[in-house]
């Protein structure tokens, strides 16, 4: 079925349908086996229902979710023809096929060029009719036997009729410019349909102009809004929700990010400066961390900016676009969202081709090229085709302006194939330009490791992982340096691809990407590896010689050396766990020397597995090991790890039999403390000594 990230085989959906179909068709209904399979049937439509969710945040993959619904319909139909259901059954199907209806069909993708504007109207008119007539089909269901979500149901149906229509007057405003569609038969009919469906009295015949008739749909929008700091049953015009919004600030809930980016694109009347206040309060702000919501966060910005592309406004734009660009260069990395990160950086490069400076054109350059180099050419060739062409031809009209050459006798054919040449010597300056920027940082970072007796190699790996990451992959991949860093990945999400090329002695570096941007992904890594691998290398070099240093070559931990170099850097109190481990003596008498230091090894592995991610272990002297704890209240909990843990050597279990001493002092002695906490717990016989 899933051939790649945004194409599917549907042929292979129907047939898994069909053999569903199959299957249940030769069941006795009132068996269990029936029973079960049913249910598996409908957990496969649940399936898809999400999988449509999924799609409808990405441009590419929103054209699969017409087709997907008119397979799960077709299925759903055939499956009440084939087989004898009971009513509940009946219902339940229903019910299922209601809410695709009316839940997805407002955001089918829509080609509009070379469509005359009644071809438009009469799509538009069929897809609101699919809407209608699901939801009319869920409520006859009493929304699969769930009477009291009717008023739920009725506005998630209201807000989602009110967005296609809202959907068809942008379309119908910036593609049919001039022309009186107000008036058309058909749009009168869907504006009447509306307000029989949705106004409370129907008796007298509505009379509506456009802005009245958008108002009452933006109103309609704004349903599903959930107020700050007021009682959620009061109802707020769109205007109001948007102010509602600015007041909860930093606070706003992020379910209504959907509302607030639907009411932006579609209101004219909402002013400029609310528009930058709520791009500054989101760009103030952390990802969202459900990707659906940080979707329409991220859509928000689009809004905002393609707003001011097409007005002149005194607000200070420039600094509002500055945060835009800051936020989405600090939080794009190895995103499932990278694709509408990066048109952000497409609609931000059109913004700057219309301002026409020289400072401005370059910006325009390097938003453009960012987006090329992540998402490629497709979606400018398609999607994006008049976005691209016009940031060409402003390109190329700015370059003759330059040139103080008249513009009279050039086309926009020629501009277009001017602006296409300088982004394309752009591109190639820029990837010379950018190794050359890079291997003066690397070299930079070199010089620091060789000159420095202290370092901090997570400082290390952050430097290496930034440049490598934002700079030359443009955020498509996570990098770490594994063997360098002892912090695990953030991303362990599915949807995920690794790929590492080992380096020197344990090093190689780790890539993590989004499995979307598998094919960009190796198109940049066959460009880079050589020269990835060759720095790193030279880094890791020197990184190793000063490292001998302070890594103790038993556990391979660091050692009593680095512990007294990393304490200065902490704050000033600090808790410190030191732990004696008696049964290495008798492993070394047992076993042998060799063996007791894999035993040594073996433990001081497993209780770094046991820290959080600022915690620091250390091989200090003898047979001890400590570790600085950054969260001075979960010392226990460590220590229950540590005494609940057996190592098995050669069929023999052996505890460790530890002695643990719990410091918390001033950084500058707590060694000192520690080990007299330490020799007191082993004089007494204490398995643990704790002094706070």
């Amino acid at each position: 079925i899933f051939e790649t990230y945004s194409q599917y085989n549907l042929d292979e959906v129907s047939r898994l349908f069909r053999d569903y179909e199959a299957f249940l068709k030769d069941l006795d209904p009132q068996s269990e086996l029936f029973e079960f399979s049913f249910n598996c049937y409908v957990i496969l439509i649940e399936a898809f229902t999400q999988l449509c969710i999924i799609n409808s945040t990405d441009i590419q993959r929103k054209k699969t979710i017409k087709p997907i619904i008119e397979l799960l319909a077709e299925s759903n139909n055939m499956l009440k023809f084939t087989v004898t259901l009971s009513k509940e059954r009946t219902n339940e199907l229903n019910n299922i096929l209601g809410k695709l209806l009316y839940c997805f069909s407002h955001i089918s993708y829509y080609e509009i060029a070379s469509k005359t504007m009644d071809y438009l109207l009469e799509e538009f008119t069929l897809n609101i009719e699919r809407q209608h007539d699901g939801y009319m089909l869920s409520k006859e269901t009493y929304f699969g036997n769930k009477p009291k979500d009717q008023e739920k149901e009725f506005i998630r149906f209201k807000s989602n009729n009110s967005f296609l229509l809202l959907t068809l007057i942008k379309k119908l405003e910036e593609h049919f410019v001039g022309k009186d569609f107000f008036n058309n038969p058909h749009f009168q009919n869907l504006l009447e349909t509306y307000n029989k469906t949705f106004s409370l009295i129907t008796v007298h015949k509505t009379i509506d102009t456009l802005e009245t008739f958008r108002n009452k749909l933006l109103d309609g929008l704004v349903l599903t809004y959930i107020p700050y700091q007021i009682q959620s049953s009061t109802k707020l015009t769109h205007e109001e929700v948007i102010d509602n919004f600015i007041f909860a600030g930093e606070e706003f809930d992020p379910i209504n990010l959907e509302t607030i980016h639907n009411v932006l694109l579609f209101s004219q009347t909402i002013n400029d400066y609310k528009y930058l206040q709520i791009s500054s309060i989101l760009s103030k702000c952390d990802p969202v961390k459900n990707d659906y919501y940080q979707f329409f966060n991220l859509k928000i910005f689009d809004v905002i900016i393609n707003k001011f592309i097409t007005i002149q406004s005194k607000e200070n734009i420039h600094e509002v676009f500055q945060e835009i660009f800051q936020y989405i260069d600090l939080h794009k990395t190895a995103s499932q969202l990278l694709s509408v990160f990066a048109k952000i950086y497409l609609s931000l490069a059109l913004y700057y081709s219309k301002v026409f400076t020289k400072q401005s054109i370059l910006n325009t350059k390097n938003y453009y090229a960012t987006f090329k180099n992540i998402n490629g050419n497709t979606s400018l060739n398609n999607e994006f085709k008049e976005i691209n062409h016009n940031i060409l031809v402003n390109i190329g009209k700015f370059l003759i302006e330059e040139l103080n050459i008249s513009k009279e006798t050039y086309t926009k054919n020629d501009f277009y194939i001017l602006g296409h040449d300088q982004i394309k010597k752009y591109i190639q300056y820029n990837e010379v330009n950018l190794k050359f920027i890079i291997n003066e940082k690397m070299s930079e970072l070199t010089s620091e490791i060789l000159s420095q007796n202290s370092f901090d190699y997570e400082d290390i790996n952050e430097k290496i992982s930034y440049l490598i990451s934002n700079k030359l992959f443009y955020g498509i991949a996570n990098v770490t340096i594994k063997g360098l860093t002892k912090n695990k990945s953030s991303i362990e999400d599915t949807g995920y691809k690794q790929y590492s090329i080992p380096i020197i002695n344990k090093y190689e570096i780790l890539f993590i990407f989004p499995a979307m941007f598998e094919e960009t992904f190796k198109k940049l890594l066959n460009q880079n590896k050589n020269y990835i691998t060759q720095n790193i290398s030279n880094i890791l070099t020197g990184y190793t010689k000063n490292n001998i240093l302070y890594i103790d070559e038993v556990t391979h931990l660091e050692n009593l050396s680095k512990v007294k170099n990393d304490l200065p850097q902490l704050p000033e109190i600090v808790t410190f766990i030191e732990i004696s481990i008696p049964s290495l003596v008798y492993v070394n008498k047992k076993y042998g020397q060799d063996t007791g230091d894999k035993f040594f090894r073996t433990i001081g592995q497993k209780i770094e597995s046991f820290l959080k991610s600022k915690d620091k272990i250390y091989r200090l002297t003898g047979s001890r090991i400590g570790v600085i704890s950054h969260n001075h209240d979960q010392y226990n909990d460590l220590i229950k790890k540590i005494f609940n843990f057996k190592i098995a050597l050669k069929g023999e279990e052996i505890e460790g039999d530890y002695i643990v001493a719990v410091t918390r002092g001033k950084k500058e002695d707590i060694l000192i403390q520690s080990a007299n906490n330490i020799e007191e717990a082993i004089m007494l016989k204490k398995s643990i000594n704790i002094k706070i």
